[in-house]
């Protein structure tokens, strides 16, 4: 395996977060601290935000799914798909 850096677990975090359907891709963005899409530009002006109800979700469903990859057992974690 080659070196990895701080940056690579980030990807990850987003990438695993959209695939399962942790959060929608605003939210996973604003985990990230990025601000494109619904908070760049004239729409940032207006979208105040912090998305922050949303984000301890993705928190607590991506820290659920970690869990459970290290403790080897099946995620208890709904995709927002599912859930709705």
């Amino acid at each position: 395996m080659k070196p990895w850096t701080l940056h690579d677990l980030r990807r990850t975090f987003a990438t695993l977060s959209a695939e399962h359907d942790f959060a929608a891709p605003h939210i996973i963005e604003a985990m990230l601290n990025h601000q494109s899409g619904s908070k760049a530009g004239v729409a940032g002006v207006y979208n105040r935000s912090s998305y922050e109800r949303g984000k301890r979700q993705l928190a607590d469903r991506y820290g659920e799914f970690v869990l459970a990859l290290v403790e080897g057992r099946t995620s208890k974690v709904v995709s927002l798909q599912q859930a709705r």
